[in-house]
């Protein structure tokens, strides 16, 4: 897991060449105000413009992915994602690989993610997303990055 400001991407962008593409678009600030929904970028990435309200902590559900790793940026708002290693977690729905999803429980750590902030979320890191913070509206954008 990766965190920090947009403003300062160069110093991820050698991670690989996927991680260097999602914070581009995002830093691109082309989806800023898009309308919700699915985006398609070059190489496979793709990217989800996502419009919500955060969830109290007691609803949110523990996920991590096997095929995409995530870039989850706040574009307005703010929220908490939990984090975790996959390796600490249970599963609580099998994997499903038409949604690349694994749905688990367990106990992680709540990082804060304000607006400008962006979450590299690796396969073996299991997130909760979503999570209220301070905002009641949450604008974020989703970058999946192929593995």
């Amino acid at each position: 897991m990766i965190t920090d400001h947009i403003k300062n991407r160069a110093l991820y962008t050698g991670v690989s060449d996927g991680i260097r593409q999602g914070l581009e678009a995002i830093a691109s600030g082309q989806y800023d105000s898009a309308e919700p929904g699915r985006y398609e970028l070059p190489n496979g990435l793709y990217l989800l413009v996502q419009h919500y309200g955060p969830k109290k902590l007691e609803e949110a559900v523990w996920e991590a992915h096997r095929n995409y790793l995530d870039i989850q940026y706040v574009v307005s708002g703010d929220e908490y994602i939990g984090w975790a290693p996959l390796a600490d977690m249970q599963t609580k729905i099998e994997y499903d690989p038409a949604k690349d999803m694994h749905r688990l429980t367990g106990q992680g750590s709540l990082v804060a993610i304000p607006q400008g902030y962006f979450m590299i979320l690796h396969p073996d890191d299991a997130h909760l997303p979503c999570i209220e913070y301070k905002a009641r509206e949450i604008v974020k954008l989703v970058v999946k990055v192929p593995v």
